[in-house]
């Protein structure tokens, strides 16, 4: 195989050919753009974290919260105690006294064994004063490499698209070109041959066109990232990422068109042709020609339905896939939306609750302190116990002895086994019980934002009043609506229970527990809630006669508020907190820290600005369509010449083949924009599913709620994409008449045959 020989040849083609092979340089350009956005966007990502992280005040991995002078003689000897090769922390202080840790080797590794050798010395005797509290310069080195399966995934697709994309490019040149390709397995072209020969051009094409498209995808990716004040570099990765992928992917693309066209007959291939370059019969092109020459063409569009609906699938598709990216763009929104606390405490005592409340808002203004939330959480009374549990290697799994009762009529989807002894009622254990007061009311639309129907602020007056959501995993899992009746379990008793039965599975429960129930009546149905492990329902704190409150009685222990979330919208505000919560733990103590950065998180998800890279790889895909569709019908409407030339040999003027271009263009528009609707409703309704079905939580955290996804297509771009696709179709008919106008052949004679030769 002599490779010099081989591109030498495959660029004689190419320059002979180019025309027909611009189509396949610019898909290769798109194609490589597709890769060089995604690759140098996922480089060009840690750097906007780093310098969200740095500009935030943080280049050290830890600092210790609550230190003082008599600590700085442990941390001074387990320092110097240690030799040269094993200082496993560096140290310095702020102007404020504080230490500042960089911890080298392994970070985790480091990390733990600087508490155990200097937090735990600081904090002998029972005290939790001291506190190494990790930053986000820790976090970004300790995560470096996580993110890489989610790119090499990313990468997976788009090579699955470009696939596609160029097979259906090879599909439309074979097409039109068999008699070609019949001439050469005439004359022993076999599969090998052919596919060598196509090789050696897609290989030559995929050089040249990484040379404009490596610059345009850096100026593409720049135009995410600049604009916005975010830093820019250049990055080694995207070369061969840019190069070889795309090549891959235009091999495989090649194999199968080329093994169904090298096991065809060459014969029928040179038959093939008058498939699509039907000419008519003098006399029946002149009845044609008196008809009409619209009916000619409509005619003619019958004839070529097959062409007409491969034309249609090979380029309005990439238009459907560009309302698809579109949507992505606002799913990932809404996932990156959730507000995320800045700082978490943990009280030791959680009746401390309203006395850190009183003192933080007393001295917030004092402090300068922008607006913020206190969110009240109420910790899971068996927390503990179930992680020493998990610890241990021994199962939990009958702590998850709450469930929800909902009447048969209302159950909609999931898995519901039949309440023992009340036929009426379906049960689940898919349950989070949560406590509401008027601290989780404000918490509902300012963090949660949540969606409810009904009349939530029930809870504060009722205390047989419950909120439910409606939906699990995603997808509608009852029909309960305010002023319905559901039942939750108060208590139960084993029944012939012993050691080492298995009583893992909800209806191993339901078969072994006698249950009893309470009515509660629904207030309010959270339509958004859509955990992937289970549903919620919010229990009122109000205590009845008893001096039990309806969640005290459903958990078996009222509420345990020893967790208090901050969320800041200021981020240069959270050194002012942690000062202010020092100075509660010096006044009053018993406070542990640890310190989110949800500000800071979201400004790195604001400045990576994934929603706008998504927006424009869905623009390039888009732009996919006319080039398919332009090259297609330049090589079908060049081989209708023929047929054009014998109806003006029988009278046709311009005007009539003015109308038949005319037809075509209006007729094709049409189609491709029925096409278009209904292929992008059932492409959006189909993400939907997706999106909404537990598979897609094989990818992602199962214990992060996500937004129940809705069939809703924005207006701009479905309108935007519906009158190019319609506008596309119409200039490729027109330029194709231009074609002709400017070739008309001059060999017809003025004395054309008049009679059929048949």
């Amino acid at each position: 195989m002599n490779f010099k020989r081989n591109m030498k040849s495959a660029f004689k083609t190419i320059k002979s050919n180019f025309k027909e092979y611009l189509c396949f340089f610019m898909a290769l350009i798109m194609v490589e753009l597709l890769f060089g956005v995604i690759t140098v966007s996922f480089q060009n990502n840690r750097k906007v974290e780093k310098q969200v992280v740095t500009e935030a005040g943080y280049d050290y991995h830890a600092y210790l919260s609550g230190f003082a002078s008599t600590d700085l003689n442990i941390l001074h000897q387990v320092y110097n105690t240690l030799s040269a090769k094993d200082k496993y922390f560096t140290y310095s202080f702020t102007d404020a006294g504080v230490p500042r840790i960089n911890f080298s080797g392994d970070l985790e590794n480091s990390r733990s064994r600087f508490i155990a050798q200097v937090v735990n010395q600081m904090n002998a005797g029972g005290s939790a004063r001291v506190a190494l509290i990790t930053t986000p310069y820790y976090d970004l080195e300790i995560s470096d490499g996580e993110d890489i399966p989610g790119f090499i995934a990313l990468l997976v697709l788009l090579s699955g698209l470009s696939f596609l994309l160029l097979m259906a490019l090879f599909r439309i040149r074979i097409n039109h070109f068999k008699f070609t390709y019949s001439i050469y397995m005439a004359f022993g072209g076999d599969f090998k041959k052919l596919t060598q020969s196509a090789f050696y051009e897609i290989l030559l094409i995929a050089l040249l066109s990484f040379v404009p498209a490596l610059p345009l995808s850096y100026l593409i990716s720049a135009l995410l990232y600049l604009p916005f004040g975010q830093p820019f570099g250049f990055y080694p990765l995207s070369l061969p990422i840019m190069l070889i992928l795309p090549l891959i992917c235009s091999l495989l693309a090649l194999l199968l068109p080329m093994r169904v066209l090298a096991s065809g007959n060459p014969s029928k291939l040179m038959k093939a042709q008058d498939n699509s370059n039907y000419v008519h019969s003098v006399r029946r092109s002149k009845i044609f020609l008196k008809k009409s020459p619209v009916y000619t063409e409509l005619w003619a569009f019958w004839r070529f339905r097959s062409y007409i609906a491969v034309l249609l699938l090979s380029t309005v598709s990439f238009a459907i896939l560009f309302n698809v990216g579109w949507y992505l763009s606002d799913v990932y929104t809404v996932r990156t939306e959730k507000a995320q606390a800045d700082i978490t405490l943990d009280l030791t005592n959680s009746g401390n609750y309203d006395l850190f409340k009183a003192f933080f808002d007393t001295n917030a203004k004092e402090y300068g302190i922008a607006p913020y939330i206190l969110e009240k959480t109420a910790v899971d009374p068996n927390e503990e116990l179930i992680a020493s549990l998990e610890a241990a290697g021994l199962s939990t799994d009958n702590f998850n002895s709450t469930h929800l009762a909902i009447p048969t009529e209302r159950i909609e989807s999931g898995v519901f086994t039949l309440c023992p002894g009340n036929n009426d009622y379906s049960a689940t254990d898919a349950l989070t019980v949560l406590p509401y007061d008027e601290d989780a009311a404000e918490c509902f639309e300012q963090i949660y934002g949540y969606n409810c129907v009904g009349d939530p602020s029930k809870l504060l007056t009722d205390p047989n009043a419950v909120i439910i959501s409606s939906h699990l995993a995603n997808k509608l899992a009852n029909s309960v609506k305010p002023g319905d009746t559901v039942l939750l379990p108060v208590d139960y008793i084993p029944i012939g229970v012993g050691i080492g039965d298995d009583v893992s599975t909800f209806e191993q429960r339901l078969e072994n527990y006698v249950y009893t129930y309470r009515s509660f009546t629904v207030a309010a149905v959270i339509t958004n809630y859509a955990n992937y492990s289970g549903m919620v329902a919010y229990l009122p704190t109000l205590k009845d006669e008893s001096g039990l409150s309806a969640y005290g009685a459903v958990t078996g222990a009222e509420p345990d508020y020893s967790r208090i979330k901050i969320h800041l919208e200021n981020d240069n505000d959270e050194s002012v907190v942690l000062s202010l919560i020092q100075k509660y733990i010096t006044n009053f103590g018993g406070i542990s820290i640890r310190v989110d950065y949800g500000t800071i998180s979201e400004l790195i998800t604001e400045g990576q600005n994934n929603h706008g890279m998504i927006l424009i790889l869905s623009m390039l895909v888009f732009a996919v369509s006319p080039l398919a569709g332009f090259f297609s019908q330049i090589l079908f409407y060049k081989k209708r010449h023929l047929e054009f030339d014998v109806l003006r040999a029988v009278g046709a003027t311009s005007k009539d083949l003015i109308k038949i271009f005319t037809v075509d263009g209006i007729l094709l528009a049409l189609l491709s924009g029925l096409t278009y609707l209904a292929g992008t409703f059932a492409a959006i309704h189909l993400l939907c599913y997706l999106l909404n079905t537990p598979y897609v939580f094989m990818f992602i955290d199962s214990t992060v709620t996500a937004s129940t996804f809705y069939p809703v297509i924005a207006p701009l771009p479905f309108f935007i994409g519906l009158v190019l696709t319609m506008l596309f179709s119409l200039a490729q008919v027109a330029l194709c008449g231009i074609q002709y106008k400017q070739s008309i052949s001059d060999h017809i004679a003025a004395d054309f045959t008049q009679v059929d030769e048949i």
